[in-house]
């Protein structure tokens, strides 16, 4: 490919991501809906991203370096969104169940590296309701089997994330599974660690992704809970 044709073709696509977050930045203006202005800022900031990719191809493509100055900057936007989601969309996390303080730090601490702002119901008392809940609860409890040297600890979680306000479920996701050690108290343990870690991760990437947009959750009518929905059979 020649350098005019190179040119052409880069310029084709910043023209396309200039109009993508110019109406992306338009619709964040406008609306009133929070989520909504989330989802279209961190639209116009991912794509802000990819045009300074392009942008610097051209540089180097074209005999001036210079290339097409944006309206936008890429520190302005990202900046914008994280001011707005610590003042208008502030998450609450409600776990219940079995640790249920240590779940609930682990699913916190995931949401804030994705960026979310996770706030303390009563920190939150004096200026109104969350924005956003995300509430669920975990549990823990051996099950029986066959194994001459393991023990076996069943795990599960439901969280589903609430919008108050309307008290629209606005998602849900599921986890679970099961690990062994060579006594009970050992695979409890081994089996909090993983709660832990697949809470701080999969499932807070899963939550921001929703929050964000790029990834919609089923809706809870859509899906059978993880843990079961009574105590019959259960040993603690």
């Amino acid at each position: 490919m020649s350098r005019s044709q190179a040119e052409a073709s880069l310029m084709e696509k910043v023209s396309a991501l200039d109009r993508a977050i110019d109406a992306d930045v338009d619709e964040s203006r406008h609306t009133t809906d929070n989520l909504a202005k989330v989802r279209a800022l961190r639209r116009a900031w991912k794509n802000l991203v990819v045009r300074e990719v392009y942008n610097t191809d051209l540089r180097v493509i074209r005999l001036s370096g210079q290339g097409t100055r944006s309206a936008y900057q890429v520190h302005e936007l990202s900046g914008e969104l994280e001011q707005f989601l610590a003042t208008n969309l502030v998450l609450a996390v409600q776990v219940s169940g079995d640790h249920a303080e240590p779940v609930g730090r682990a699913l916190t601490e995931g949401l804030i590296q994705e960026g979310l702002h996770v706030t303390a119901n009563a920190e939150r008392a004096t200026s109104g309701s969350p924005e956003l809940i995300v509430r669920g609860t975990a549990r823990l409890f051996p099950i029986e089997v066959r194994d001459p040297h393991f023990k076996f600890v069943r795990w599960c979680s439901d969280f589903e994330v609430l919008e108050p306000r309307t008290g629209r479920v606005l998602g849900a996701i599921t986890q679970g599974g099961r690990e062994g050690h060579l006594t009970e108290r050992e695979a409890t343990a081994k089996t909090l660690r993983v709660i832990q870690h697949t809470l701080s991760s999969d499932v807070a990437k899963a939550i921001a992704a929703h929050i964000f947009g790029e990834v919609a959750l089923p809706e809870r009518a859509t899906m059978s809970a993880s843990c079961p929905q009574d105590e019959s059979g259960v040993r603690r």
